[in-house]
């Protein structure tokens, strides 16, 4: 199993990484492994509810220049 684990923060190597490497530490020695991704300084749409991104072709958000296009599809798989 993979867990991935998102850092809101803008600070990408402070308090918030800091935990999510204990986090990770901690996971990682249960035999997962981990993903940290950085989205604290991304431009994001804020959700409007379509329900796009739930539907089982598409997988995606309608906004095409999202990040988190990207990241559904990471954590799909």
């Amino acid at each position: 199993m993979k867990v991935i684990m998102l850092n809101g923060s803008a600070h990408q190597k402070c308090n918030t990484a800091f935990a999510l490497d204990n986090v990770a530490d901690v996971l990682q020695s249960d035999g997962l492994v981990t993903e940290r991704i950085e989205i604290g300084r991304e431009a994001l749409h804020g959700c409007i509810g379509c329900g796009v991104c739930g539907q089982k072709k598409n997988l995606e958000c309608r906004f095409t220049d999202d990040p988190v296009n990207g990241w559904i599809k990471q954590m799909a798989d």
